[in-house]
């Protein structure tokens, strides 16, 4: 089962406005109340699986620091379907200091590496093209 999350801001500002069992009921309260809301920096709408079990995995963090240095580290997920692992890479670029930070998850340390990196290189040729037009 999904939970659906309508959050705002981020580190220490970071808060969690409702939870709805549907993403049309998180969009109607956004869309009602995101106004209230906005006051804080971003409000998003987060997707999450409401566990029924204790099962955990193992899964592999790589991530790349404020110089460009790549890590990995591990960790224990608990997840709904112990077989299944949801690889995943996410971006983000700062405009302030023009940095790049990229994060992977997968059950291997290498591959969290690949698709971290994939990702990255993904985001920067997406926003030169942006940038060139």
């Amino acid at each position: 089962m999904k939970v659906y999350l309508v959050s705002s801001g981020e580190y220490s500002d970071y808060s969690i406005q409702a939870i709805f069992a549907t993403k049309e009921l998180a969009e109607a309260a956004l869309d009602r109340d995101g106004a209230d809301w906005r006051k804080y920096d971003s409000v998003r709408i987060e997707e999450y699986t409401l566990l029924t079990s204790l099962d955990r995995i193992e899964v592999w963090q790589a991530s790349n620091d404020f110089w460009g240095k790549w890590r990995t580290t591990r960790d224990l997920v608990y997840v709904e379907d112990a077989e299944q692992l949801e690889e995943r890479a996410w971006v983000d670029y700062r405009e302030k200091g023009k940095k790049w930070w990229a994060n992977g998850r997968a059950a291997t340390p290498d591959r969290a590496l690949k698709i971290a990196r994939d990702a990255l290189a993904k985001a920067k040729a997406e926003r030169a093209e942006h940038h060139a037009t």
